[in-house]
């Protein structure tokens, strides 16, 4: 499970896809339906940053499908945020938020409110991306909140991210800047996580930027 999730976070040991399908029908082998389903979510990640989202796409849907046989929750929730994630990058935000909203069910039946947190941001994000503001504005609200209670700093900063987003669309800079200030300062700065979370803090202040950016006479 150990080398499973850290090949999820670095990538497999050797840039070799011969020895990454040895290790996978080692796992097919063993049997267990588990360890299965754990194997297709790593191929998954390894056919997505590789370049092939389709099949990254049948490998997370072998994933969800072997969890919900077992009744494996928590692996199920992070598979399904993480096939929603694809979704989302292939443009089906559908799909992605389907998929986000079992995912939130299931980390509430759990009681994981950091991870509550981090799944309600993203769907603050997707909604936001459908221009239902209200409903982004309220799962940004929610999950700092939720953030906040379980010590959470990277899901606070990601909260106040699209906080920030929504003060934007509603011209309210000043507001916007404070969010994201407060969100650099704060972020972790160690791992995969963190990092994507401080480049849309920088992503975001470059368009508040923009919109405090005088106007140019042509």
């Amino acid at each position: 499970f150990l080398i499973v999730m850290w090949a999820v976070n670095t990538g497999p040991p050797v840039d070799d896809q011969q020895y990454v399908m040895a290790a996978a029908r080692r796992y097919e082998e063993f049997g267990d339906p588990w360890l299965l389903a754990l194997m297709h979510m790593g191929l998954a990640y390894i056919r997505w940053y590789g370049g092939d989202p389709a099949g990254a796409d049948d490998e997370f849907g072998l994933a969800i499908a072997g969890l919900r046989q077992i009744g494996e929750r928590w692996g199920l929730a992070t598979t399904l945020s993480a096939a929603a994630d694809l979704a989302d990058s292939r443009g089906d935000l559908a799909r992605a938020v389907t998929l986000t909203d079992e995912a939130l069910r299931l980390a509430a039946e759990l009681d994981a409110p950091a991870e509550v947190a981090d799944l309600l941001c993203r769907r603050g994000d997707r909604a936001f991306a459908f221009g239902r503001i209200d409903e982004a504005r309220a799962d940004y609200e929610r999950a700092a909140k939720l953030a906040r209670k379980s010590g959470a700093a990277e899901a606070v900063a990601a909260s106040n991210v699209g906080l920030a987003m929504v003060a934007r669309h509603d011209g309210d800079l000043a507001a916007a800047r404070a969010l994201l200030d407060h969100a650099l300062a704060n972020c972790p700065t160690d791992g995969f996580g963190p990092g994507a979370t401080r480049t849309g803090i920088l992503v975001e202040l470059a368009r508040v930027g923009r919109r405090n950016a005088p106007q140019r006479l042509p």
